[in-house]
């Protein structure tokens, strides 16, 4: 026969402890993901070679809070979902990958006035920081935030094992 005595009051305790190293687990998990997420989106944007002017990737910031537990990695750039859609007729022959695009309802060929050249490629103006107009006839998709998502998710056992020190 085997006989056990229990403390309540200290298993209790045991596992408040246990629940609250969990918290805290979980916290340290998210942080990660989100810092590495911030590191991931720069690297896509050099790798797609979506580097114009520098102000994209220095666009990406990430966040995370605690108490929600509550973390992202965003871009800032006004024009970032450009890059990462793509625009116009260029845009619609190397589309989007992920689904991002028709959950908001982005259009390839919406929201600006197209012209035809005389040499017949259609696209449109747009001023630039320099002062001066330029003619486009869009871009491809640099899903940068998609992939940098596809990354991230793959990352998300691997962090998990550090943190619970299972490697």
């Amino acid at each position: 026969m085997i006989r056990l005595e229990t403390n309540v009051p200290d298993v209790i305790a045991r596992l408040r402890g246990y629940r609250n190293s969990l918290h805290e687990r979980m916290n340290e998990i998210i942080s990660q993901l989100v810092a590495e997420g911030e590191i991931v989106a720069r690297a896509e944007i050099v790798e797609m070679d979506a580097v114009f002017t520098g102000e994209l990737a220095n666009s990406i910031t990430s966040f995370y809070d605690e108490q929600s537990r509550i973390g992202f990695v965003r871009c800032d750039a006004d024009y970032g979902m450009f890059v990462e859609f793509g625009t116009g007729i260029v845009g619609s022959q190397a589309p989007y990958s992920g689904t991002a695009m028709a959950e908001i309802g982005y259009k390839y060929g919406g929201g600006t006035t197209y012209v035809q050249t005389e040499d017949g490629r259609v696209g449109w103006y747009f001023p630039a920081r320099d002062g001066k107009w330029y003619f486009t006839e869009g871009q491809p998709s640099h899903p940068f935030m998609w992939e940098t998502a596809q990354i991230l998710k793959r990352q998300v056992i691997p962090i998990a094992r550090r943190v619970f020190g299972t490697v």
